[in-house]
Protein backbone atom coordinates (compact mmCIF):
# COMPACT_ATOMS: atom_id res chain seq x y z
CA UNK A 1 0.00 0.00 0.00
CA UNK A 2 1.27 3.40 -1.11
CA UNK A 3 -1.41 5.88 0.36
CA UNK A 4 -4.81 5.42 2.38
CA UNK A 5 -7.12 8.01 1.02
CA UNK A 6 -9.61 9.75 3.24
CA UNK A 7 -13.32 10.55 2.24
CA UNK A 8 -13.57 13.37 0.17
CA UNK A 9 -9.87 12.38 -1.64
CA UNK A 10 -9.10 12.05 -4.88
CA UNK A 11 -7.14 9.62 -7.15
CA UNK A 12 -7.11 9.44 -11.25
CA UNK A 13 -6.29 12.90 -11.75
CA UNK A 14 -3.07 12.82 -13.69
CA UNK A 15 -4.76 10.19 -15.72
CA UNK A 16 -7.77 12.49 -16.50
CA UNK A 17 -5.65 15.36 -17.32
CA UNK A 18 -2.68 13.81 -19.30
CA UNK A 19 -4.37 10.89 -21.52
CA UNK A 20 -1.65 8.86 -20.51
CA UNK A 21 -2.66 5.31 -18.38
CA UNK A 22 -3.38 4.72 -14.71
CA UNK A 23 -0.64 3.30 -13.50
CA UNK A 24 -2.00 2.75 -10.15
CA UNK A 25 -4.40 0.55 -8.44
CA UNK A 26 -6.85 1.66 -6.13
CA UNK A 27 -8.90 -0.87 -3.15
CA UNK A 28 -11.15 -0.15 -0.74
CA UNK A 29 -11.15 -1.72 3.08
CA UNK A 30 -14.67 -1.15 3.33
CA UNK A 31 -18.34 0.02 1.48
CA UNK A 32 -16.85 2.97 -0.66
CA UNK A 33 -18.97 5.33 -2.97
CA UNK A 34 -17.15 6.35 -5.91
CA UNK A 35 -17.84 8.92 -8.89
CA UNK A 36 -16.25 8.27 -12.47
CA UNK A 37 -15.99 11.51 -14.52
CA UNK A 38 -15.89 10.41 -17.54
CA UNK A 39 -13.53 12.61 -19.75
CA UNK A 40 -15.58 13.12 -23.31
CA UNK A 41 -19.07 14.18 -21.39
CA UNK A 42 -16.77 16.71 -18.61
CA UNK A 43 -15.10 18.44 -22.10
CA UNK A 44 -18.16 18.61 -24.10
CA UNK A 45 -19.63 20.58 -20.74
CA UNK A 46 -16.42 22.13 -20.24
CA UNK A 47 -16.47 24.11 -23.92
CA UNK A 48 -19.63 25.96 -22.55
CA UNK A 49 -17.85 27.35 -19.65
CA UNK A 50 -14.96 29.69 -20.83
CA UNK A 51 -12.99 29.78 -17.12
CA UNK A 52 -13.71 25.79 -16.73
CA UNK A 53 -12.44 25.14 -20.21
CA UNK A 54 -9.28 27.41 -20.09
CA UNK A 55 -8.04 25.49 -16.57
CA UNK A 56 -8.53 22.32 -18.35
CA UNK A 57 -6.56 23.79 -20.77
CA UNK A 58 -3.50 24.96 -18.65
CA UNK A 59 -3.33 22.29 -16.46
CA UNK A 60 -2.93 19.88 -19.33
CA UNK A 61 -0.10 22.06 -21.25
CA UNK A 62 1.36 22.29 -17.80
CA UNK A 63 1.03 18.33 -17.60
CA UNK A 64 1.82 17.30 -21.23
CA UNK A 65 4.34 19.89 -22.44
CA UNK A 66 6.13 21.16 -19.39
CA UNK A 67 5.88 18.09 -17.29
CA UNK A 68 4.53 20.36 -14.28
CA UNK A 69 2.46 18.42 -11.68
CA UNK A 70 2.18 21.50 -9.44
CA UNK A 71 -1.24 22.97 -10.87
CA UNK A 72 -2.97 19.52 -9.99
CA UNK A 73 -1.34 20.01 -6.26
CA UNK A 74 -0.02 16.25 -6.52
CA UNK A 75 2.75 15.41 -3.90
CA UNK A 76 4.54 12.36 -4.52
CA UNK A 77 3.08 9.62 -1.67
CA UNK A 78 6.25 8.20 -1.75
CA UNK A 79 7.79 10.96 -0.61
CA UNK A 80 5.73 12.29 1.79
Amino acid sequence: MIKELESGDLFGEFSFFSSKPWLCTATSKDFTETLKLNKESFLKIAKDYEDVWNMYEFINDELNLNSNFASLEIKCYLCT
